[in-house]
């Protein structure tokens, strides 16, 4: 009736799981922070209003002006660079839209239309909320990535 190993046994076999334990609601927890104000969700509707609705139905030479007051809120809240929110990528046709530091997303759009000049402004008159405003062609020329800068 030796038992002096049973204790420590037993006590590593606890630890592996108390260690595994830990780390998985670390990861949750990281990940509830993140998503928090709901910036994954944000990213999604803002990524397809632009490419679904807007940027598919719009014409050659249209000038479109669209307020992301909200997106440019959570986004800023994020600690996310400005001229980092919007990336329209010509190549692939997608729509990127970046709210939280970790990954952006992108949403593609099927017509054939470039994007050549992207503009955030702040909304600086009371009321006035922060937009981008882009124009649409058919051009071969355009730049590959093109990205909302602030208008300064």
């Amino acid at each position: 009736m030796n038992k002096k190993g049973d204790f420590g046994d037993l006590l590593a076999k606890n630890l592996i799981y108390l260690v595994i334990a830990v780390i998985a609601v670390s990861a949750l927890m990281i990940y509830i922070g993140m998503n928090a104000n709901g910036a994954g969700v944000w990213e999604d509707f803002y990524a397809k209003e632009i490419s679904g609705k807007i940027v598919n139905f719009a014409q050659v030479g249209d000038e479109v002006i669209l307020n992301v007051q909200k997106a440019s809120e959570i986004a800023l809240k994020n600690g996310v660079n400005k001229d980092a929110m919007f990336t329209f990528d010509n190549k692939n046709k997608e729509v990127c839209v970046k709210l939280r530091l970790a990954g952006s997303t992108c949403f593609a759009y099927f017509k054939n239309i470039q994007v050549e000049k992207c503009e955030f402004k702040l909304g600086l008159a009371e009321g006035a909320g922060n937009t981008i405003t882009f124009n649409l062609y058919n051009s071969n020329k355009a730049e590959e990535k093109v990205k909302c800068k602030l208008a300064r």
